[in-house]
């Protein structure tokens, strides 16, 4: 006597309206099954270079009362779940964050012995250690109706260390200290540690002096694209002026008995040229296509914007200043507040 089959598959609804989420369980038996309950779990689960962890958002019942699954045919089971308010889905360099449906199926106990191991082989169902059947399916969650919607409001640069002027400044210390100390002196060499740290710092001001307070202000076009405008200033005089903004992420590592913080950029702009600071200048930026870099912070991820202005000093030496700002999801259009996406 051959046993029964059974195959379970779940589906996710693309469509939804923003705060309900609607899909089904597709079962298909060789014999007629009872079903004395079947429960669904909502999982968010976030991975990379990171220390990664996995939640429960929300469990719901599908069905409460015993439901006949009648040999055959595909048994469509309907069920719906809550989606407000949750995290995004995103895949980026170092970081991913997934949801995942997750339907378990209590068999009648009778009929739990009809099956045998054979739909232990298919892909979407296999048996738990208590003998109830469960079926996954992975799906996105993305507000792909929403729009990018700058916060408006003026923002200061701050002057980025470059690391090519301590290395200067230590290549110097260090022949002086070999032309006038041959032998390794351990103070002397603690000494040009605190030296290099310091004359670094007192440079580093002195440019930020030199240049003066460098600001911008921001505001929303429309749906695709934003406004910056480069407050004038009398001391900012570079050669090579350039101004742009970039999408970056971040993820700290804190697996191991030191954290390290991993950097990668999602997105640049086009460089647009920065001539003169006599007036005010603007410039019109397009949003990213990719809707999945908004501002945020999760844990140990971080997405954030950044306007860059760079530029080349009279003596060769290259300086970026950068300004972070926040860049939301706006309001949907046509009313719809989301989507689903399996």
């Amino acid at each position: 006597m051959s046993s029964s089959t059974l195959q379970a598959e779940v589906f996710i609804d693309e469509e939804n309206d923003g705060t309900i989420s609607t899909g089904y369980l597709d079962i298909v038996s060789s014999e007629d099954i009872l079903m004395d309950e079947i429960t669904a779990k909502i999982y968010f689960e976030a991975r990379g270079k990171m220390r990664g962890y996995k939640n429960t958002v929300i469990s719901f019942p599908v069905i409460t009362e015993p439901t006949l699954i009648k040999a055959g045919e595909e048994n469509f089971i309907p069920f719906s779940f809550e989606i407000d308010d949750l995290i995004e889905s995103y895949e980026g360099k170092n970081a991913s964050f997934t949801y995942t449906c997750e339907v378990m199926m209590h068999v009648d106990d009778s009929d739990f012995k009809k099956l045998g191991l054979n739909f232990l082989a298919t892909v979407k169902s296999f048996v738990t250690s208590d003998k109830r059947l469960r079926a996954q399916k992975q799906f996105e969650v993305s507000n792909y109706y929403h729009t990018y919607n700058v916060k408006e409001g003026k923002y200061d640069f701050k002057l980025k260390l470059n690391y090519k002027l301590p290395i200067i400044i230590a290549v110097i210390l260090f022949l002086i200290y070999i032309i006038l100390l041959p032998e390794f002196n351990l103070t002397f060499a603690i000494l040009g540690v605190v030296l290099l740290i310091v004359i670094t710092y007192v440079i580093h001001m002195y440019l930020e002096d030199a240049f003066g307070r460098l600001v911008m202000e921001l505001a929303d076009e429309d749906e695709e694209n934003f406004r910056c405008t480069i407050e004038k200033t009398r001391k900012f005089n570079l050669k090579e002026q350039h101004v742009y903004y970039e999408v970056i992420e971040e993820v700290v590592d804190n697996r191991g008995t030191k954290s390290s913080t991993n950097r990668q950029r999602l997105y640049a702009s086009f460089r647009k040229e920065l001539t003169k600071f006599k007036k005010n200048t603007a410039f019109t930026f397009p949003y990213p296509s990719n809707l999945s870099y908004a501002t945020m912070e999760v844990k140990d991820v971080k997405i954030f914007w950044r306007m860059c202005v760079t530029g080349i000093t009279s003596g060769g030496l290259k300086l970026k200043y950068t300004a972070e700002f926040e860049v939301k999801k706006d309001k949907p259009i046509n009313n719809k507040e989301g989507l689903v996406k399996f």
